[in-house]
């Protein structure tokens, strides 16, 4: 189980400072790109829940009496 945890620390350290250097190795423009990427999809997932959300009220019971 100690064994496991140290692995797993392990991991989760290289996956740092694998990250640490791919962001190293990018230019500014690049990193800009990245984040409005980053915001672009973020924005998406909030317009999906938005969109679930609503399906699921027009659909439920109560709701779709009262528009009928």
């Amino acid at each position: 189980k100690i064994q496991g945890r140290r692995d797993h620390g392990r991991q989760k350290e290289k996956m740092l400072v694998d990250l640490k250097s791919w962001f190293d190795k990018r230019s500014s423009a690049e990193l800009d790109h990245v984040e409005r990427v980053v915001k672009r999809l973020d924005h998406l997932r909030h317009q999906t829940w938005y969109l679930i959300e609503i399906e699921y009220v027009l659909h439920h019971p109560i709701v779709r009496s009262k528009i009928r």
